[in-house]
């Protein structure tokens, strides 16, 4: 996911971690706490940090905390502040434009990026979270990362070392 190149994957990143946990206790019930702490390790290192979460907003608290301290550092004005965590509150709750029914249905279409614009356009102004949305999920994402997990794991597991008894 984080290696594609058709599109940016810092929006979907979050929601990946949890899913494939998720995937990962339901296949091993037994052993699955042990490769949880393997992969919290390297989730804490690496990629969690506030901007991964940003993309999904709901009742959850790191990520309600998460989407503030984003804000926070992106926008430049207290008024601006609080007018975009105004409008995350008003997205949260599915009031005015993010209710309607055109933009659920583009919401299952475009990208979040694309989204938002969408957003901007519908209400014929600036909306003070597209603008901390746009800067969010316009962010790359890299595998950098992976490539040295990989790189040890080519060289330990090799054709002739997986013949050797």
């Amino acid at each position: 996911m984080v290696d594609g190149d058709d599109k940016n994957d810092m929006g979907y990143l979050y929601e990946a971690m949890d899913r494939a946990k998720k995937i990962l206790k339901e296949r091993n019930p037994k052993a699955y706490r042990k490769w949880w702490a393997i992969i919290d390790k390297r989730w804490e290192m690496t990629l969690h940090h506030d901007l991964h979460a940003s993309d999904n907003v709901h009742n959850d608290g790191e990520v309600m905390r998460g989407t503030m301290n984003v804000i926070t550092r992106l926008v430049r004005t207290m008024n601006e502040r609080l007018d975009a965590m105004t409008e995350v509150e008003r997205y949260r709750m599915k009031l005015g434009i993010y209710g309607g029914y055109d933009m659920r249905c583009a919401a299952q279409r475009l990208t979040p990026a694309e989204w938002w614009i969408q957003v901007n356009y519908q209400q014929a102004s600036t909306n003070p979270l597209m603008y901390v949305a746009k800067r969010v999920l316009s962010q790359t994402t890299s595998s950098s990362q992976c490539e040295r997990n990989w790189s040890t794991f080519s060289l330990i597991h090799t054709k002739i070392r997986n013949r050797l008894g």
